[in-house]
């Protein structure tokens, strides 16, 4: 009798164990980003990164590409995926079209300027959907290097 008490209890703790176990991968899996914002990380991406923004089913990732300045063949791969979603950059600026600007970066404690791209993409109703950033980075007086960090932002 005592040993089915031992065996009844053991099963018991193991089957909870298991339950909490499926539990934490079943949340592992919820906060996934979807496809379609995995979709726009570049096949030559390193430290890619996907974060939901407070659990509003939005999305950030964040990743790194080797590209030189201008990067085309990224922002060609960028432009491709997000116009078959159905996507269109809005068209913003003196030009009619983003650009990349350079400005520095004050919340660093070292001189560190940035050369950014942002553009903003939106629905044909006019729904903004993503902002896109590409970022480099240089200190002080250093170039320009061929490190980019993309951030895109879905809303």
């Amino acid at each position: 009798m005592r040993r089915v008490l031992v065996l009844m209890l053991l099963l018991t703790v193991a089957f909870i164990g298991c339950s909490e176990k499926a539990n934490e991968n079943s949340a592992k899996e919820e906060n996934l980003p979807p496809p379609e914002v995995m979709a726009l990380v570049y096949p030559k991406a390193q430290n890619v990164t996907a974060n939901e923004l407070s659990y509003t089913g939005r999305w950030q990732i964040v990743y790194e590409v080797d590209a030189p300045y201008p990067p085309m063949k990224l922002l060609e791969f960028l432009r491709s995926h997000m116009r078959d979603r159905g996507y269109f950059p809005d068209k913003m600026g003196e030009k009619g079209y983003w650009s990349w600007v350079e400005h520095l970066d004050t919340s660093k404690e070292e001189e560190t300027y940035v050369r950014q791209y942002m553009a903003p993409w939106s629905t044909l109703s006019g729904d903004e959907v993503a902002l896109v950033s590409l970022q480099y980075t240089r200190l002080g007086t250093a170039e320009f290097g061929d490190t980019l960090r993309c951030y895109v932002i879905f809303r």
